[in-house]
């Protein structure tokens, strides 16, 4: 049994809102939810307020548990997940989540599918992977888009460029500094919006979107796949779905 002193530590941690007896949590009244606030339009920040898809999901879902949601921001694509591993917080979101193989880490029910797609500046004669032969893509540092990056490189020569945020892909881009992007497609849908200075170029491959729990902690991920289904059955994911993706098609 972990001596009171450890079981103190643990309770008074300013990060940890579960209580972790013999490898065991127990959900308190709060809901630590690590964010990486940089990814229109899942999160993103806005006037100093925390908002989109998944901050609305998480909201919706830490209501139905009878839990205060209290958002961690993290810098880093990748610094959610090592928290969740480390015992840090209880969940992590923001989409662009590392390889399933990572130890301590469990997922969530799917609640969104999308593409990783390949974008560039919008005057550029790029129309398929193909065309950027030799050419700079850039990726967000430990992201999927990485991943696929690597993978690709076993096919075609390129060269792989990493990025701490899409802000700054997406101006380099512009710039001239980079040929084309690996993104994902609802953010590009996204940013397009605001701005035609980006064209899609190719889908890639198909993204499922979850939520990160520690793998020692079933009893967190088994209530939420159990509100997530109920979301579906009630409409409440729709109407959530249809705020921030509007008439795009259904991902679930």
């Amino acid at each position: 049994m972990k001596s009171l002193y450890m079981v103190l530590l643990t309770l008074l941690s300013p990060l940890s809102n579960v209580v972790d007896i013999e490898n065991e949590y127990q959900i308190t009244g709060v809901l630590t939810v690590g964010v990486y606030p940089d990814l229109t339009p899942y999160t993103y920040e806005e006037n100093g307020e925390l908002k989109g898809f998944e901050i609305d999901l998480i909201n919706e879902i830490a209501k139905r548990i009878e839990v205060t949601p209290e958002f961690i921001l993290y810098n880093y694509t990748n610094e959610p997940y090592e928290a969740v591993k480390n015992k840090q917080i209880d969940c992590a979101i923001s989409s662009n989540f590392l390889s399933r193989n990572n130890d301590n880490i469990e997922y969530s029910r799917t609640y969104l599918s999308t593409y990783e797609v390949l974008m560039c500046e919008k005057s550029q004669k790029f129309f398929r992977l193909e065309d950027l032969k030799d050419k700079k893509i850039g990726v967000l540092k430990n992201s999927k888009a990485e991943e696929k990056a690597k993978y690709l490189l076993r096919s075609m020569n390129f060269e792989i460029i990493t990025y701490d945020n899409p802000k700054d892909i997406e101006n380099d881009i512009g710039s001239g500094n980079l040929d084309a992007a690996i993104s994902d497609k609802h953010h590009l849908n996204y940013i397009q919006k605001e701005s035609d200075s980006l064209k899609f170029v190719q889908e890639l491959d198909i993204k499922y979107v979850s939520m990160v729990i520690n793998s020692k902690n079933p009893e967190l991920t088994e209530k939420i796949d159990e509100i997530l289904l109920e979301m579906e059955e009630d409409g409440t994911y729709q109407e959530i779905y249809d705020k921030w993706f509007g008439n795009l098609e259904k991902s679930l």
